[in-house]
């Protein structure tokens, strides 16, 4: 389940893989510059999901920051002797 939704945002590589489609409805594909269009668009499409890639996600910040406020809580009340329990255990698992 997705707390956040993100817009999606049209970036200067969108724009450029949109212009050379439509650049690429008006040539011959037998030619060597449809081919060479066709290389810059597969090249710009890796650039594209690299940059996807790269960012972390605002569900996993905020599962990340819930099991470091568990784990502080848990922490605080072994110190005042309230409960006695192992708070590593409720470390979630990471998945990768």
């Amino acid at each position: 389940m997705k707390l956040f939704t993100k817009k999606q945002k049209k970036t200067t590589v969108d724009d450029v893989i949109d212009s050379l489609i439509s650049d690429m409805e008006s040539m011959d594909s037998n030619t060597d510059e449809y081919a060479t269009v066709v290389n810059n668009l597969l090249k710009l499409s890796e650039v594209k999901t690299e940059v996807k890639k790269s960012r972390i996600s605002p569900d996993t910040l905020l599962v990340i920051g819930g099991n470091i406020l568990g784990i502080i809580i848990i922490l605080s009340y072994e110190e005042k002797d309230i409960i006695t329990s192992k708070a590593m255990s409720f470390i979630g698992k990471g998945r990768v």
